[in-house]
């Protein structure tokens, strides 16, 4: 999925958290504004420390549930010592099986895909856990649970994943078809559904869809992409997803597109030297390579 850009907002307020005290960060952690709250725990995520961990796990245990959701998120991805991994992810695992509220299991689930991330050995309880939070009745946690499962390759994930990309809501079948698009499974159900999804009312989830199926040579998405590239709103996805197709057919696209188009003119580009089999110039390899 496409990184949501930050705000001037969200830009200004991390420059201003930077050059707080801790424990002025700590307090804002209650601030009634989500983006202070956030801009103030990813803050103490990258500063790190042992007084951090341990506020952080002492919110996991408090009994205010908006708490509960901060301490896990915290401790994510803070750098823990090597003699506190195993502490932390079982209190992660622990929320994400009993907490009593959502926003909390939700984000226990994401502190554990983070947590796996970072320590590879995670990954079997991580799986274990999707099986049951797979068919939470909340909404936050299956989405959380379809990002959960791009932690690591493993085939066990396809059904789970499967299951997600016919969920009810679209944040889910979005983040589920990420996950898939992420270690490019391939089976002929994940294909078939995929090409269903290309007539999703949503536009993120038609966006992965297209991607995937591209990346996986699938002509049937032809019609859909050539359609997409005509809009006049063009996601990433869709010019990325016509280099990956290698159809000379979406040419004509392409290039009208690189015609009424200020932006993206390199990514643009790039997708149509793809078509045509000509190598990208050095520069704009390494580039790509980065932004991959």
């Amino acid at each position: 999925m496409s990184k949501r850009k930050p705000t001037q907002e969200e830009i200004c307020r991390h420059a201003e958290d930077k050059k707080r005290a801790r424990d002025e960060l700590y307090l804002l952690l209650d601030h009634p504004r989500s983006l202070i709250r956030y801009s103030a725990a990813c803050e103490l995520q990258q500063r790190g420390g042992k007084e951090t961990v341990k506020f952080a796990e002492a919110w996991c245990r408090d009994s205010r549930y908006r708490r509960r959701a901060t301490g896990a998120f915290i401790l994510g991805q803070i750098t823990l010592p090597p003699e506190k991994e195993a502490s932390v992810f079982n209190l992660l695992n622990a929320m994400a099986e009993y907490d009593k509220s959502a926003l909390a299991r939700a984000a226990a689930v994401e502190a554990m895909a983070h947590r796996c991330r970072i320590t590879a050995r995670h990954w079997p309880p991580l799986l274990a856990q999707s099986t049951f939070t797979v068919t939470d009745g909340s909404i936050n946690v299956r989405r959380a649970t379809a990002f959960a499962l791009s932690a690591a390759y493993d085939e066990r994930a396809i059904p789970l994943l499967v299951r997600l990309l016919n969920d009810t809501h679209s944040g889910v079948r979005s983040w589920a078809a990420f996950s898939i698009n992420f270690h490019l499974y391939d089976t002929p159900e994940i294909r078939e559904r995929l090409i269903n999804l290309l007539h999703d009312p949503d536009d993120a989830v038609r966006a992965e869809a297209i991607l995937g199926l591209a990346h996986r040579k699938e002509k049937s998405v032809v019609p859909a992409l050539k359609e997409a590239l005509r809009q006049e709103r063009v996601f990433d996805e869709f010019i990325e997803a016509a280099g990956a197709s290698e159809n000379e057919s979406l040419l004509p696209e392409l290039r009208g597109l690189l015609r009424r188009c200020d932006d993206n003119d390199r990514l643009i580009a790039t997708a149509i030297r793809r078509l045509q089999n000509r190598p990208a110039p050095a520069s704009d390899n390494r580039e790509i390579a980065h932004e991959e």
